[in-house]
């Protein structure tokens, strides 16, 4: 374990792969950064010559979704049922892990976590064959409440701090390919992570991991044992959504639980991290109000900067290429994850277009829909000439079109950049106490 850093689970090494109170093992198949792109040739429906794996899975309601005893490791310890709370085993020292039994492969979803008692935890998505060890393969993604995010064993700064009390929902949309986490009603800016394109079109498993920490879990429906945030749109919570059904099973009759009571309580000032010990130190407390005070204001700033832009949209389109904030007609020739807009007569001029705005593509006829992948896909200008306008998109499919058109997409930039200094100070350390 890395002094001082995330809650970076054990040194690495394998972990069990769930075989616990007689689990039956099955091989169910299935990077922080940027989404990887082939060279292929693109057509205007698919985005690659080698399209990325499209794979169809046996779905059913997720109600009942739960905890899975045949997917954690034997330190993991249920706290009553139905299995939605947990903890490591007192005998043990190390990372205990656990993934839920019904996974997701398309569209949105999300589930939430309530730290119980304070300690290290982290949660996040991984697959069926992944390491149980959130965060430290090539198959999982994981934050956790030093303000850490892990995948593939590497580990970079992310959002606040989190512990005893705090709640986080962790989302993954599959058809923009992106992770991203809501901490105590506020979403952290940005995306925590961008699904590679070796992991399109297989399910993802509800993951949590946990040293100290007590830990509840939310999947949706009602009498939430939190307080949960209302969702994005177009994000349901996992109980609401057709879900693969996870092949490790055991008998949940004979899985031995703990009594729904028995939680261990957490004496943080003994915790090696000082995210933790520090929680609730006055000088802690104090910044992270100041923080937390400025983040109503941002979100309403978020949600009237899109409506703004929706509103704008209704406009006709020959109103909006003359003000400047859109144009149609357009061609889109696909190459991996970038898309050439072009059109015979050129680009008009387009008033706050930059590098790195974003930008909404919609067929030509429809009405842009933000909220909805199937019509609008958005993306970041990467390059613009009088001929063409080049855009990077997470998305791999094109709204169904022959022509399009194109739309300044809310300017984000500012907000985001005033909420990432936030949560930079909410995470700092304790204030040097040396005179000068």
């Amino acid at each position: 374990m890395g002094k001082g850093g995330e809650d970076k689970g054990g040194k690495g090494g394998k972990h069990s792969k769930g075989t616990y109170d007689g689990g039956k093992s099955g091989k169910g198949g299935y990077d922080n950064g940027k989404s990887q792109s082939s060279k292929g040739k693109g057509g205007k429906k698919g985005y690659d010559a080698a399209p990325a794996p499209q794979q169809n899975f046996t779905t059913e309601p997720g109600k009942g979704i739960c905890l899975n005893p045949a997917d954690r490791d034997a330190s993991f310890v249920f706290l009553g049922r139905p299995f939605v709370r947990g903890r490591r085993d007192t005998s043990h020292t190390k990372w205990s892990g656990c993934r839920a039994d019904k996974a997701i492969a398309s569209g949105r979803g999300a589930f939430a976590v309530k730290n119980e008692t304070g300690g290290n935890m982290r949660i996040g998505w991984s697959l069926g064959d992944a390491t149980l060890e959130l965060g430290m393969d090539d198959r999982s993604f994981g934050y956790g409440g030093t303000a850490m995010k892990s995948h593939a064993g590497k580990y970079s700064k992310f959002g606040q701090t989190y512990g005893q009390d705090d709640v986080v929902v962790a989302l993954i949309d599959l058809d923009r390919h992106a992770i991203s986490y809501i901490k105590n009603g506020h979403a952290i800016p940005g995306d925590a992570f961008s699904i590679p394109r070796q992991l399109w079109g297989l399910p993802f498993y509800p993951h949590v991991l946990t040293k100290e920490a007590s830990v509840t879990l939310y999947f949706g429906g009602p009498g939430a044992a939190m307080e949960v945030p209302q969702l994005p749109a177009g994000f349901s919570w996992m109980a609401d959504l057709p879900l693969v059904a996870s092949d490790r099973t055991c008998d949940h009759t004979a899985v031995h639980v703990e009594d729904a009571g028995a939680i261990v309580a957490v004496d943080t000032s003994q915790l090696e991290q000082a995210a933790h010990r520090d929680q609730f130190e006055d000088w802690k407390v104090k910044v992270s109000a100041y923080a937390n005070h400025f983040q109503p204001s941002l979100a309403w700033e978020y949600q009237a900067e899109k409506d703004s832009v929706a509103h704008r949209m209704k406009r006709g389109l020959r109103q909006l290429e003359s003000t400047g904030f859109g144009c149609c007609g357009l061609k889109v020739d696909a190459n991996g994850q970038q898309l050439a807009l072009t059109r015979p007569q050129g680009i008009p001029r387009l008033s706050e277009i930059s590098i790195g705005r974003t930008v909404l593509v919609t067929e030509e006829s429809a009405m842009p829909n933000m909220d909805d992948p199937s019509t609008t896909i958005s993306g970041e200008v990467q390059n613009i000439s009088e001929r063409c306008i080049l855009v990077s998109t997470t998305y791999d499919r094109l709204p169904e079109g022959r022509t399009y058109r194109l739309d300044l997409g809310p300017n984000m930039s500012t907000y985001e950049r005033i909420d990432r200094v936030l949560d930079s100070l909410q995470r700092c350390d304790k204030p040097s106490q040396k005179q000068k």
